[in-house]
């Protein structure tokens, strides 16, 4: 299974790919946590069988008025807090371990990111891939990967006007507020992204977006 060879060997890789202490124990943790989500997964469906053998005792079984034997018992849900989303994690995690500076083909091979058909991206081909909705109040909601750079920089453009800053964002989901040109009117602004690497930017501009907002809710 990947995520467990990529567990047991990401410590011996941890410095040439810039990962701290702090960040190689939550690679871990991470790992540890789609681990027990299979294992207790598959412990349950051996229990179900199990519970399926349990019924058909008792339903069919032979030895009619004999005492029924014990039901099986599910295994216990796992302690601790486990996060929502680890494949999405993981994805985030690998793009990032791809495009760090110490990263090789060597290194990918021995933690099983890389088939013999990928290779890392270059620059010129790393545009930003992202999902802008907007709610009540000028909120705008933001999802997509950060392609394993540091973050994500968003511009705004109203009418004829230039493109400026909006936002930083260094984790998606995300969210930031858009205001109007005039307080309270309902505008349409277009929206743009680059990725953010070692605070330069990295790569192309994303396709522009176009959104509606009504600051005033």
């Amino acid at each position: 299974m990947l995520v467990r060879n990529f567990r047991a060997k990401i410590a011996g890789h941890a410095a040439v790919l810039g990962l701290s202490p702090a960040e190689t124990a939550a690679a871990v943790a991470l790992c540890d946590t789609m681990v027990t989500a299979y294992n207790v997964t598959e412990a349950c469906k051996a229990t179900m069988q199990a519970m399926t053998t349990w019924r058909d005792e008792i339903l069919f079984g032979r030895e009619t008025g004999a005492l029924a034997p014990v039901a099986p018992l599910f295994p216990a849900p796992p302690a601790g807090s486990l996060t929502m989303g680890a494949v999405d994690q993981f994805i985030e995690l690998r793009n990032r371990i791809v495009a760090a500076p110490g990263f090789n083909e060597s290194i990918g091979a021995d933690l099983e990111l890389l088939g013999p058909e990928h290779r890392p991206k270059d620059p010129s081909e790393v545009i930003p891939e992202l999902n802008f909705r907007v709610s009540n109040g000028g909120t705008i909601k933001v999802t997509g990967s950060l392609q394993g750079t540091d973050a994500v920089r968003i511009e705004k453009k109203a009418g004829d006007g230039e493109f400026t800053t909006a936002a930083f964002l260094t984790l998606t989901p995300g969210d930031f507020q858009l205001t109007t040109t005039t307080p309270g009117a309902v505008e349409r602004v277009a929206l743009r992204a680059i990725f953010i690497r070692k605070n330069k930017d990295y790569g192309n501009f994303s396709p522009i977006y176009n959104v509606v907002v009504d600051s005033a809710g």
